[in-house]
């Protein structure tokens, strides 16, 4: 995995986090890359772009894969041109983008959609509803270890198809986040509406 551009657009700002290359963080994204079920990848969506690395891993686990990224930190905008330089061809796109203000039928036939966004219950929700109604595949939800997340994506989604477990330190604070990652069932969905 080619991660030498991650230094030159990564930004600290207070209040906003991002996963590290650690072991365990880089073996998820490899582990990824390995699940037949995926296959094939081509399009994601990811709702929550702050300093593009989980948006490198994704576009360096999956090559052919093209990718939409919405995020609103105030360093959004310029790493996500730095981001796009670097992933040429249109293989990334950056939207500066509230995803309580798109529009659900805005992407169709999503393979992967990864959901990093806000941790509030509605805003959950609403990103959860959002995957489900552009028709993802499959659904990876960052941060299960927190109860809005875990609750939504498990009663919207079902039971995760592969759960890990990672540390990240943030503003010195050392954590276990969860991650899972999610079959979407649209048959039991499909009539399910993202309502503002």
């Amino acid at each position: 995995m080619n991660l030498d551009h991650l230094p030159e657009i990564t930004e600290k700002e207070s209040g906003w986090g991002y996963l590290h290359p650690t072991p365990d963080v880089l073996k998820i994204f490899s582990d990824l890359g390995k699940m037949k079920q995926l296959k094939p990848v081509k399009r994601i969506v990811e709702i929550g772009f702050h300093a593009g690395h989980s948006t490198t891993y994704l576009l360096e686990t999956f090559k052919d894969a093209k990718l939409l990224s919405y995020g609103l930190s105030s360093v959004s905008g310029p790493n996500g041109v730095k981001m796009m330089s670097h992933y040429p061809g249109g293989r990334l796109q950056i939207s500066i983008a509230d995803s309580r203000k798109l529009n659900p039928i805005k992407h169709v036939n999503v393979d992967l959609t990864y959901i990093d966004g806000s941790h509030k219950w509605a805003n959950v929700s609403n990103d959860v509803m959002l995957a489900v109604a552009w028709g993802s595949r499959f659904i990876l939800v960052d941060n299960c270890e927190t109860p809005a997340v875990k609750y939504i994506s498990d009663v919207i989604l079902g039971s995760p198809i592969k759960t890990w477990q990672y540390e990240a330190t943030w503003a010195g604070r050392t954590t276990t986040n969860v991650m899972n990652l999610y079959e979407a069932r649209h048959n039991r969905f499909r009539a399910a509406q993202v309502v503002e």
